[in-house]
């Protein structure tokens, strides 16, 4: 072991003094020396019942007997004792320890007393920072009341896109003081302080919430309004305009009465009212010539019921519409977007109804010990062609069905001869050259067929009798 390491070694374990020559003082008991003040230490290393070597410095003591102090590293961790051989030779070793261990108590206490003291400084920063913070935010509240209070002389609409991006703005920063509110109250119930009143934030942003709707509703509006009237009217979305005047008019009219004490204000919300109401005669033209089923036919109809050629051009817009004098036919567009709706909603029927069959897969299998095969469908199947086909029978029945009339009878014929399931006859069949595969059809039912390749393929809607070969398929009558 190096003198450094002994020396600290000693200190740790509480011994008087420690030289860095190879002699160690001692003290005997009572606090005399001994005759030698200085013993040659000697280095030993003797193992221990654990197999451990315990490695130190012998003090060689007068009449053969000798002081050790054994140093034993195990586990990272250090073990020391004292030994005495020979008798009336008790050492007084001030402060030394049996196990370095026993010192620790004192180690903690004082690393106890230290992050006690710690934490005591530390909550005196913390809490005068809260108190900084608190001041701060109370002067921002002050200049948010201010700011809020100067939205009473905004009247110029012409302003509204750069007034509403301040309100917006100021929204956001009574949000963000909301949220410190809470935070601040949080510390001073950690610190134990005096909660905080914060009702008049509360107060400002009920004061707020009018200036905030008249101008995000100006400004919206007359940015609508403007994508409206110049937009191609191909790009306008009718429902969500409704959704969008009916919105705007009931947060407008609210405006009116709650400025009611404030005359200039309300002198916008009137004039953004008005123009509100002025539009709103037009939404059922815009829903008529953007009715998702108006097709040539239907602006043909059009254009010679009215005497004016109207055709969905790109460069259509709904500013041109009113040019064209359209809103003085209203009712006509109307009845004829009525029939094109109609005629729509037959027509994404008839898709629907082809794109169900389209994931239903069937199964050729040999029929008994016949020569002929059938299909063999899922349960499922059968509940789906019973309600398409009284779907379709039900369709075939509307006044609208003209445009659709004969894909209506191609499709109801399908169902009905996919539903029909007689037995079959092996005298009408013959096998097929190959092995059958799975087919994606829209039969529920067994249907009996002949297959030949010589034969060309039927035509049908997509998914319908779609097989990975061209068949031909026969109704077993």
């Amino acid at each position: 072991m190096k003198a450094a390491g002994l020396k600290a070694l000693a200190r740790d374990c509480g011994f008087a003094s420690f030289m860095e020559s190879p002699l160690w003082p001692l003290r005997l008991k009572g606090g005399t020396r001994p005759h030698s003040s200085h013993f040659p230490l000697v280095l030993v290393t003797v193992p221990d019942m654990l197999g451990l070597h315990l490695t130190g410095y012998r003090l060689q003591l007068p009449g053969g007997r000798a002081a050790s102090l054994m140093v034993a590293v195990a586990a990272s961790q250090l073990t020391c004792t004292s030994q005495l051989s020979g008798p009336n030779w008790p050492l007084q070793l001030p402060g030394f320890p049996l196990w370095i261990a026993s010192n620790w108590p004192s180690k903690i206490l004082g690393q106890i007393e230290m992050v006690q003291q710690q934490h005591v400084e530390d909550e005196e920063k913390f809490r005068k920072i809260q108190i900084m913070d608190q001041n701060n935010f109370q002067e921002k509240l002050e200049g948010l009341q201010l700011v809020v209070a100067g939205f009473s002389i905004h009247v110029e609409i012409a302003r509204a896109h750069e007034i509403a991006n301040e309100v917006r703005r100021v929204k956001k920063q009574l949000k963000d003081c909301q949220q410190q509110a809470v935070l601040y109250n949080n510390r001073e119930r950690i610190f134990s302080l005096p909660i905080t009143n914060y009702d008049k934030l509360s107060r400002m942003v009920k004061e707020f919430q009018p200036y905030l709707d008249l101008w995000t509703t100006a400004s919206d509006w007359l940015r609508w309004s403007e994508s409206w009237m110049n937009d191609p009217l191909s790009s306008i979305d009718a429902e969500q305009l409704e959704k969008n005047v009916i919105e705007a008019f009931k947060t407008i009219h609210k405006c009116v009465k709650q400025f009611k004490d404030m005359p200039a204000c309300q002198e916008v919300a009137l004039d953004i009212r008005a123009r509100i109401e002025e539009f709103k005669p037009y939404i059922p033209l815009i829903q008529g010539l953007r009715n998702p089923g108006m097709r040539n036919r239907h602006w043909e109809v059009l254009s010679n019921q009215i005497n004016i050629n109207v055709r969905p051009k790109a460069n259509l817009t709904f500013a041109r519409c009113l040019e064209m004098n359209l809103q003085d036919h209203i009712e006509s567009i109307s009845k004829v977007a009525e029939v094109a709706g109609k005629e729509y909603a037959i027509e994404q029927a008839l898709d629907k109804m082809e794109k169900e069959w389209s994931t239903i897969l069937f199964n050729i299998l040999p029929y008994k010990e016949t020569d002929t095969y059938i299909l063999k469908s899922p349960d499922e199947a059968s509940q789906l062609l019973d309600d398409h086909i009284v779907l379709t029978q039900s369709m075939s029945f509307s006044p609208y069905k003209k445009p659709f009339e004969q894909r209506i009878n191609s499709w109801e014929n399908k169902l009905k001869l996919t539903q029909v399931s007689p037995p079959p006859s092996p005298s009408l069949f013959t096998p097929p050259p190959r092995e059958p595969q799975p087919m994606a059809v829209t039969d529920g039912l067994q249907v009996g067929f002949k297959v030949s390749q010589h034969l060309a393929p039927i035509h049908t809607a997509p998914g319908f009798l779609a097989g990975p070969s061209s068949l031909h398929s026969e109704a077993v009558n």
